[in-house]
């Protein structure tokens, strides 16, 4: 199998770096490189490169697309996924039988539930994340919070730190450090951000 690994930014040159060594390893041929070129796996950061994708599918070859983890440090770890997709998009390949890694890296990270009485927090997210592509979060945003409010529960908005003090119109603001505001909700409203998983 022949691989390439498109990279430009540091991190992704990092990762694409190993990635291609561990597919080497496995006996494959693989190079990082800026430009895709024909290529049985193209393995690419992220899914904004969309004509690259759907001209490597056309072609018949396979597409794998790396991202910051999900989990714990997102700068230590790197999800991958087949199929050209993002997210729920992606296709997450195994081994699913064996919890020994998720023990090993990830099982301290788990809070026993906690029902407790506190705002219904609605966390935002940057407007350009690929995650929200085809959607509209503020109108997802404000019909939650009015559905919220409509049972009586007090609800407050997060700004992604990233989003440049973005507020939702008729939410006040809440404070803090994700960890302060997660300590705080009795309730967390995600579209699809990683603060779900935290």
């Amino acid at each position: 199998m022949r691989a390439i690994v498109l990279a430009r930014a540091p991190h992704q040159c990092r990762w694409g770096e190993a990635f291609a060594e561990g597919l080497r390893r496995h006996g494959h041929s693989a190079t990082v490189q800026a430009a895709p070129s024909p290529c049985d796996l193209l393995v690419l950061w992220g899914v904004r490169n969309e004509p690259v994708i759907r001209r490597q599918k056309a072609e018949g070859g396979e597409v794998c697309i790396l991202e910051r983890g999900y989990l714990g440090d997102r700068f230590a770890w790197t999800s991958v996924s087949f199929g050209g997709g993002l997210n729920g998009q992606g296709v997450f390949r195994g081994p699913f039988d064996d919890a020994t890694r998720w023990a090993r890296h990830f099982a301290p990270l788990m809070r026993p539930w906690a029902d407790r009485d506190g705002p219904a927090v609605i966390m935002g997210q940057v407007l350009s994340d690929m995650s929200l592509r085809g959607l509209k979060p503020l109108d997802l945003w404000a019909q939650a919070a009015a559905a919220l409010a409509s049972e009586g529960r007090e609800v407050r908005f997060r700004g992604h730190p990233l989003a440049n003090g973005f507020k939702l119109a008729g939410v006040p603001d809440i404070g803090g450090s994700l960890v302060e505001v997660l300590a705080q909700a009795g309730l967390v409203v995600t579209i699809n951000s990683n603060s779900g998983v935290d």
